[in-house]
């Protein structure tokens, strides 16, 4: 037994220090050309990449915001689409994401990263937006749509830095989490040690147990892919339920990342949805 425990130890510990001084991987060169392409600004004595990107039009604003784990990167194969309907397409990697700074003294929670996207839309000279949403970042955004919503209500301006939310558009998020398939590596971060240690080199988790239903409108739009296995069919037909049937697109052949396998047919049914903004 004692035998054991020491090669153990000795694995663990060769491990460590393979992990401690591997190189880091080089970046491609696809990858390298989009870095180059954007910018950084501080927020909170942080690093935060972000690219504001000149579309056709000569109005509206769009803010992308990525999913767990993942960064502006994702939006790579739609964001050319998107600026023929928008005057700026901006996308900005999360604290703890991308090219961001990765910060080992912070509570990656929604109102984190709610904060980081008013700050970086006020810096960038920004108020008012739609937002473009992706997984995780769908519970950032309905952070922001509950400020924007709880300002209507008690009729305050609010501050410089909070945004006017003019459209959401959700990609394959988990907005109603009692019918949420969690995944396993977020289930390993909720545990002591292990996943803090985790979380400070792949991404801080939180819950969001909000919903959309109070916020709904014709401005709120759900877009699904079907071969997803994050979301259970219930989400659907919770939503079908309860919001309306005609707020939800249902994307055959696309799984998690609709923008990226299904880019064109994901821009036309965001497309559609501005579209019927116009009449509204």
């Amino acid at each position: 037994m004692q035998t054991f425990a020491s090669a153990l130890a000795l694995a663990g510990a060769g491990f460590a220090a393979i992990y401690a001084f591997y190189p880091v991987p080089r970046l491609s060169s696809k990858i390298e050309k989009w870095r180059a392409n954007g910018s950084y600004k501080m927020f909170r004595d942080c690093k935060v990449y972000y690219r504001d990107e000149e579309g056709r039009r000569d109005n509206d604003a769009i803010l992308l915001i990525h999913g767990f784990t993942q960064s502006s990167y994702d939006w790579r194969r739609i964001c050319s689409q998107l600026k023929t309907i928008n005057r700026r397409v901006v996308s900005v990697d999360m604290l703890g994401c991308g090219f961001s700074d990765k910060p080992n003294n912070t509570t990656y929670d929604l109102a984190f990263h709610a904060d980081l996207y008013e700050h970086m839309m006020y810096e960038l000279g920004i108020q008012d937006v739609h937002i473009f949403a992706s997984d995780m970042g769908a519970n950032v955004a309905m952070e922001l749509l509950t400020r924007y919503e709880d300002r209507k209500r008690s009729k305050t301006s609010g501050s410089a830095q909070n945004l006017n939310i003019n459209s959401l558009c959700v990609l394959n998020g988990r907005v109603i989490v009692e019918d949420t398939y969690i995944m396993p590596i977020e289930k390993i971060i909720l545990l002591p040690y292990v996943g803090a240690f985790i979380a400070r080199y792949v991404y801080g988790f939180h819950l969001f147990a909000n919903t959309i239903f109070k916020f709904y409108g014709p401005t709120r739009y759900f877009i699904f892919g079907m071969a997803d296995s994050h979301i259970s069919k219930t989400i659907i037909d919770t939503w079908k339920r309860k919001v309306s049937e005609d707020s939800i697109a249902e994307l055959d052949q696309a799984g998690h990342y609709p923008h990226l396998e299904k880019p064109q047919e994901t821009f036309e049914i965001y497309k559609n949805f501005r579209k019927s903004l116009l009449s509204n």
